[in-house]
């Protein structure tokens, strides 16, 4: 059985508070996680590609635990950068001091600290994963 794109978005929601989802309409909702999940299988790297079947809402293939953890990783990386985004914006509307007295700033170093966290942890787990599944085809292959 394929795994349900809602069990990805499920690990992701629970790593995030962001209570701005609760104002989203549905389809908002679905086109927002949509495209995090594809910003996130484009980093995901493997010879067996994942792909999204949005007409089914799933994926083309059962997911491991270790794929969903690490697809929803992506998915923070991506969310953070959106919210990095949006603050270095407005740093460019406001001037240095006014920025630096403002509590974006602070909250700006917190993200930027967040998003290199996760994707060290990204990479990290992309790794042995990896590492997991060339040992696995070098056995197979004995």
């Amino acid at each position: 059985m394929n795994t349900q794109l809602e069990e990805v978005i499920s690990v992701f929601l629970s790593n995030v508070t962001d209570y701005s989802y609760l104002e989203l309409e549905t389809e908002d909702f679905n086109n927002e996680m949509y495209m995090l999940l594809r910003k996130a299988l484009s980093k995901f790297r493997y010879k067996d590609d994942i792909k999204i079947d949005t007409d089914l809402g799933e994926f083309n293939r059962e997911l491991t635990d270790n794929e969903m953890h690490i697809i929803s990783l992506g998915m923070l990386s991506e969310y953070l950068k959106n919210k990095i985004y949006n603050i270095e914006l407005l740093r460019m509307s406001l001037d240095s001091k006014d920025f630096k007295t403002y509590s974006k700033a602070n909250h700006l170093k917190e993200l930027l600290e967040l998003k290199s966290t996760t994707d060290a942890d990204f990479h990290y787990y992309m790794g042995v994963f990896n590492l997991d599944n060339a040992l696995k085809d070098r056995m197979k292959k004995r």
